[in-house]
């Protein structure tokens, strides 16, 4: 049974004239009760082959006809559906005429219609152009009143306002003025510059030999330091040493 089953040559079961089912029959490709009808399996009848072959070709031939006629009254079905092209010609010539009249007797009420329209959109632009310049008009109107006004306003407050700041220059220059040191040096005093200008605050500043610029109310002088002390804090002034006198040559006295 192995070995049938592992043939790689195509068998045929046909034991014979048996009742049971042998094991060879399950690993068979075919199965024949007889070997005659294992034979006749194995190489069939000529006259059969051609018998079957024309009962065949009888059905392919019976078949294509059939698929043929299906397909005819399809088509017959399909063209009847189909308007007639002629008339769908007639139709859309008809249409077309049709459209082609209205749109005749249409331009010109839809011209008419857009130049109403126009003339009146241009009166409405017109009135609002006339609007516009009467506006403007009365804009620059108020406007140069306005100008004028503030003109005359401008020129009239003008002399007050000059007068005005006039006054407070001539009251800021006299306080300015009494403020001034020279008010002070009007009154016997003076200022001590050195020789740079700087002025001389105290006797220390004061180098002897040194030239110095003395200003008074009435102009300045030059002097020169000679000589001088400076006085201890909460003392009284020191006063400058004088110098020996000179020798006289006489001779002095021996006793």
């Amino acid at each position: 049974v192995r070995a049938a089953a592992g043939s790689a040559i195509p068998l045929i079961s046909a034991v014979g004239h048996e009742t049971d089912t042998t094991l060879i029959d399950f690993v068979s490709d075919l199965r024949a009760p007889t070997p005659t009808a294992a034979a006749e399996k194995a190489v069939p009848v000529r006259a059969e082959l051609i018998a079957a072959l024309v009962e065949l070709g009888a059905r392919l031939v019976g078949c294509m006809m059939r698929g043929m006629e299906d397909r005819r009254r399809h088509l017959d079905q399909t063209f009847r559906a189909l308007p007639n092209p002629r008339r769908v010609i007639e139709d859309c010539t008809r249409r077309l005429d049709e459209r082609a009249e209205r749109l005749d007797r249409s331009l010109p009420a839809l011209v008419e219609r857009r130049r109403i329209e126009l003339d009146r959109l241009t009166t409405r632009l017109d009135h609002a152009v006339k609007t516009m310049r009467a506006a403007e008009q009365a804009g620059q109107e108020r406007g140069r009143l306005q100008l004028d006004q503030a003109g005359r306003r401008l020129a009239a407050a003008m002399p007050r306002l000059l007068g005005d700041r006039a006054n407070h220059l001539d009251g800021s220059g006299k306080l300015l003025e009494s403020f001034s040191y020279r008010k002070v040096l009007e009154r016997g005093y003076a200022v001590i510059r050195d020789e740079r200008g700087h002025p001389v605050i105290s006797a220390a500043a004061a180098k002897p030999g040194s030239g110095l610029t003395v200003e008074f109310g009435d102009g300045t002088i030059q002097a020169v330091v000679r000589s001088g002390a400076v006085a201890p804090a909460g003392g009284a002034p020191v006063k400058p040493r004088k110098p020996p006198p000179p020798p006289d040559g006489r001779q002095g006295s021996l006793l």
